[in-house]
């Protein structure tokens, strides 16, 4: 149980890498079909809509940003700061995000044409 007293259902990254396969058959299934804990993951949600827009700009930091999102996934449910249903709710609101942003941002003028109307005309 979440915030429990009991040392062996807390999960930091090092007591998992330490006992690894034994800690997931003891203490696992709590973690990956618990209750909510925070619905939805803006853990998941931040790292979906970054590593989107970082490919839409087709930055070379694409594969670390996929390697991050990859760990925050894994991360955030075995750290227990999240049950597995929090992932796909916020994965969600990461979709409507996008969605938004791309339907708002067309009706703002591109930075450059910003620029050039401020820019005195010589």
């Amino acid at each position: 149980m979440r915030g429990s007293a009991d040392s062996d259902s807390v999960a930091p990254s090092w007591q998992v890498a330490r006992d690894g396969m034994a800690w997931i058959a003891k203490i696992g299934s709590d973690y990956f079909t618990g209750g909510l804990a925070a619905m939805p993951s803006l853990h998941m949600a931040h790292a979906a809509v970054m590593t989107w827009f970082i490919s839409k700009a087709r930055s070379p930091s694409i594969p670390i940003f996929l390697l991050i999102c990859f760990w925050v996934l894994i991360e955030s449910v075995a750290s227990r700061w999240h049950y597995l249903i929090d992932l796909p709710a916020g994965a969600l609101l990461a979709t409507f995000i996008i969605w938004l942003t791309s339907r708002l941002c067309p009706l703002l003028p591109p930075a450059a044409e910003v620029e050039r109307a401020q820019k005195p005309s010589t």
